[in-house]
C-alpha cells in the first residue's frame, strides 16, 4: 500500500532553499484533501525523485510560468495517474491533454470542489461521467471535458496549510473571483468573499503561531467595503496586533475610502502596504485593455490613498501597478501618459510591469492569435514577443526593454533579482525621461541614439 493516496507537486521557482511566491492554492487543496480523510503531502517539483515509491497519483499545479516544469516532471511520472490543475489546466484542457500524453486528468477551476470526488472515481471509470469541472481521455482515446458547475464557498473550506505562509507573511483569503472582465486577466469568474468572522478565525490561527503580518487576498480585497469593516472590528475585539497588506482597483478604493481609514486608525489592524492597479493612464490605453476605469479615477484613487498614508501612517507603502507597455496597438502618447503618472507619485519602483502578456483564453490573447503573433508552447501558449503599430513605440520598447533584457538572460546566472534589478533601471529611465523639460522630446532622443543599452 502506497504511503499517499496523492502528492501533489508545487513548480514554483526556488530562491535558494526558499519559495519566491506562495501557492495559496495548493494550500487550500491540501487544506481540504486531508479533511476529506485522503492522505496527501505536497511537496516541491525538486524533491518528486524521492517520493517516486510512496504514491500512484500525483497532481500538479500548473500556471503559464510553470508550464515547462510540469511538462518535464510528467515525464518522469510515466507510471504513474498524473493530474493537472492551476489557471493554465483550466485555460487550456483539450491542449494539454493533446500535447501531454502522460497527463490522464484535467482538474477545471476549483480543485477543493472537484479533485476529492476525481480521486474517489479513480477506480470507478463509470463515475467520472457524474463528475463535473474535470477532463480525461475516454477508452478510445478522445478528449472528455466536462465544464465546470458552481463555485466554491469560502466561508466552508478549511483552514489552509503553511504553504499559504511565505517567509513571515501569511495569505489569508478572502475573496475569489472577479468583477473587472479585463481583457487581459483569466480570472473572470464570480465573486465571492469569506465572512468577516471566519477570516478572523483564519488569522487568529496564524497569529497563535507566532505571525503578525498578514496579506488580505485576492487581488479584490478591498471590494467589499462591509466585509473589511466587519474584519476590522473583529480583529480589535480579539485584540490581535498585525500588519496587514492590501490589494484594490481604483473604484472599489474611492468607494470604501470611510473603511480604508478605519483600518490605517485602527490601534491593532495598521496597513503595512496597500497596492492599487492602474496598469494603464491613458483611456485610449485602458479600452484597448478592456479596463473598466479612466486616469480621472487612477489619479483621485492614488492621491487618496496617498493622503490617507500622509495623515495617518507615513510608514505605508502605497504601490501603483502599471503594465509600461500596455499593449501591441498603443501609442507613443499612451506610453508618456503612463510614464507622467509613475513620475507624477512614484508609487510603481516595485509592481513595474514592463509589458502586457497574452494568457490563454483571454480576449487579448485571441486578439493576439489573430495578429498571427507567436505563441510560446513552453508557457502555456503565452505571447510574450510581438511587435508594436506604432514605429515609435516599437522602436522604444526594442531600445529600453526587448534588446537589453535579451542581453542580460544570456549572463550565466541570470537570476530572479537580475530581473528585478533591470526592472528598477528601466523604472529609474522613466522618472528621468519625466523630469526633462519635454517628456517627448526626450524619448524619442532616447529611441534614436545607438547606446549601447537601452536601460
Amino acid at each position: 500500500m502506497s504511503d499517499y493516496d496523492i502528492i501533489l507537486i508545487n513548480p514554483d521557482a526556488l530562491l535558494g532553499n526558499r519559495l519566491l511566491v506562495a501557492n495559496v492554492g495548493l494550500a487550500s487543496l491540501e487544506a481540504t484533501l486531508l479533511r476529506a480523510n485522503i492522505r496527501c503531502r505536497t511537496i516541491h517539483i525538486s524533491e518528486t525523485e524521492q517520493y517516486l515509491d510512496q504514491a500512484e497519483v500525483f497532481g500538479v499545479s500548473v500556471m503559464d510560468h510553470t508550464y515547462a516544469a510540469a511538462r518535464l516532471i510528467t515525464q518522469r511520472l510515466a507510471h504513474k495517474t498524473v493530474i493537472w490543475g492551476g489557471w493554465t489546466a483550466t485555460a487550456l484542457p483539450e491542449y494539454i491533454l493533446q500535447e501531454n500524453p502522460g497527463v490522464d486528468y484535467v482538474v477545471l477551476r476549483e480543485g477543493e470542489l472537484r479533485l476529492p470526488a476525481l480521486l474517489r472515481a479513480l477506480d470507478q471509470p463509470a463515475q467520472l461521467a457524474q463528475l463535473d469541472g474535470i477532463a480525461y481521455r475516454d477508452a478510445n482515446g478522445a478528449i472528455i471535458v466536462r465544464p465546470p458547475n458552481g463555485y466554491v464557498n469560502l466561508d466552508d473550506l478549511p483552514i489552509p496549510t503553511k504553504l499559504a505562509v511565505l517567509n513571515e507573511l501569511v495569505f489569508v483569503e478572502v475573496a475569489r473571483g472577479c468583477y473587472g472582465g479585463c481583457g487581459y486577466c483569466q480570472e473572470t469568474y464570480r465573486m465571492r468573499f469569506k465572512s468577516a468572522a471566519n477570516a478572523a478565525t483564519e488569522i487568529q490561527h496564524w497569529y497563535d503561531q507566532g505571525f503578525r503580518y498578514i496579506y488580505l487576498g485576492d487581488a479584490n480585497s478591498i471590494a467589499n467595503g462591509k466585509l473589511l469593516a466587519a474584519l476590522v472590528r473583529e480583529v480589535e475585539a480579539r485584540a490581535l496586533e498585525i500588519q496587514v497588506f492590501l490589494t484594490g482597483r481604483p473604484g472599489d478604493i474611492l468607494r470604501n475610502l470611510p473603511v480604508l481609514e478605519a483600518m490605517f486608525t485602527s490601534r491593532f489592524m495598521r496597513v503595512h502596504s496597500i497596492e492599487m492597479g492602474v496598469e494603464a493612464n491613458s483611456q485610449h490605453a485602458l479600452d484597448l485593455l478592456h479596463r473598466r476605469s479612466t486616469p480621472d479615477l487612477n489619479r483621485r484613487a492614488l492621491a487618496a490613498l496617498l493622503a490617507l498614508r500622509d495623515r495617518h501612517s507615513p510608514q505605508t507603502k502605497v504601490h501603483a501597478n502599471m503594465i509600461l507597455f500596455s499593449h501591441f496597438e498603443m501609442t507613443l502618447a499612451d506610453f508618456i501618459a503612463n510614464t507622467q503618472f509613475i513620475g507624477e507619485f512614484e508609487c510603481s519602483r516595485e509592481v513595474l510591469a514592463l509589458q502586457l502578456y497574452g494568457v490563454a483564453n483571454t480576449p487579448l490573447w485571441f486578439e493576439m492569435r489573430a495578429r498571427g503573433f507567436p505563441m510560446q508552447p513552453e508557457r502555456g501558449l503565452q505571447i510574450a514577443d510581438y511587435p508594436f503599430s506604432d514605429p515609435d513605440v516599437e522602436r522604444l520598447f526594442a531600445k529600453l526593454v526587448r534588446v537589453p533584457l535579451a542581453a542580460l538572460k544570456q549572463k550565466k546566472n541570470f537570476s530572479y533579482f537580475d530581473q528585478v534589478d533591470f526592472q528598477h533601471h528601466v523604472y529609474d529611465r522613466l522618472l528621468e525621461f519625466y523630469r526633462a523639460p519635454d517628456i517627448r522630446a526626450r524619448v524619442l532622443e532616447f529611441s534614436h541614439t545607438a547606446e549601447a543599452s537601452g536601460a
